[in-house]
């Protein structure tokens, strides 16, 4: 078969359907998300600002990818010829779902270099890798433009773009995830309280570290294994929306983070994962009447409790 052609009894368009389908649910609970961002955030403009322009471009995505099952699924309804074809709609598609990824990556690296819990190259590599992921995905996007056709996809250049877009993107989220926990643990002094916030953090990591990089790496192996089958699409198209939930929900996390650190004895607050001011991950905690504490912990642990971890995440 050549380069130029597709295997037409073997075509099918249900993973490109589903894809869409799928989307639309997520984008829903995108909307949730950011509802309930807007009704309790505490955070000021530049970190607004950042989840507004986020939520804008994962809304024109969602209008995009209906646009693309108009065309595909009613305007062009049984043309396997179209149906072979990438629409520029959908290659613009790609280029927003670059732009999410790397926004919230590069806001994720922010994170790890202001809390200076690990060393100064490790936000920086997450930097690098998450850079590195969407040159390659602008790399292959231009290639789109100058062939539309599906069995392009097929050839040795592409599969490499993609696979470099994906991989590289997921090891950013990976580094992330791994910076942040290392960070957090380092952190646990042995205080009840305060290791079940640390806990609960990390919790919170895992999961949105888990759901990006599944999503990442099961889009490039589909799409290596064969890209003209569109098993990819799912998976593609609901990237931007997993990137902007987990961000959102982890912000929104940060009420119940806050309502949870308050005891008698230690009191946590600022509990943020913010991006300006008063946006931060700050624990500021005032140990006064634990006899616990005061009994067990000397010297530089006792120290250490009363002046307790101080991480803090905010834009400088």
């Amino acid at each position: 078969m050549m380069p130029s052609e597709v295997n037409l009894p073997e075509f099918t368009v249900d993973p490109f359907f589903y894809g869409i389908i799928i989307t639309s649910v997520l984008f829903g609970i995108t909307i949730l998300q950011v509802w309930i961002y807007i009704n309790t955030n505490r955070d000021k403009w530049p970190l607004r600002c950042l989840v507004a322009l986020l939520f804008c471009l994962d809304l024109a995505n969602t209008c995009l990818t209906a646009q693309i099952l108009h065309y595909y699924f009613v305007s062009n309804f049984g043309n396997i010829v179209i149906a072979t074809t990438i629409t520029n709609v959908i290659i613009i598609e790609c280029l927003i779902t670059l732009i999410i990824t790397l926004a919230v990556e590069l806001f994720f690296a922010s994170r790890v270099w202001l809390t200076g819990m690990v060393h100064w190259i490790v936000p920086i590599l997450i930097a690098m890798t998450a850079l590195g992921g969407t040159v390659a995905g602008i790399v292959g996007i231009t290639d789109l433009f100058q062939d539309h056709s599906l069995a392009s996809l097929t050839e040795h250049k592409p599969k490499l773009e993609v696979g470099c877009n994906a991989s590289l993107s997921a090891v950013s989220d990976m580094i992330t995830t791994i910076a942040l926990l290392w960070g957090f643990s380092t952190h646990k002094i042995g205080i009840k309280q305060t290791d079940t916030l640390l806990e609960k953090l990390c919790r919170y990591i895992v999961t949105r570290g888990l759901f990006v990089t599944m999503d990442q790496t099961v889009f490039a192996i589909t799409f290596l294994i064969k890209p003209e089958k569109l098993w990819w699409t799912p998976f593609h198209f609901s990237l931007s929306k997993v990137y902007v939930i987990t961000m959102v929900a982890m912000l929104n996390a940060r009420g119940d983070l806050r309502k949870r650190a308050y005891d008698d004895n230690i009191y946590l607050s600022d509990i943020d994962f913010g991006a300006g001011g008063d946006t931060s991950i700050s624990v500021r905690q005032a140990v006064t009447t634990n006899p616990r504490v005061s009994s067990n912990q000397n010297g530089t642990e006792r120290e250490e409790a009363l002046s307790i971890t101080k991480l803090v995440i905010k834009e400088t």
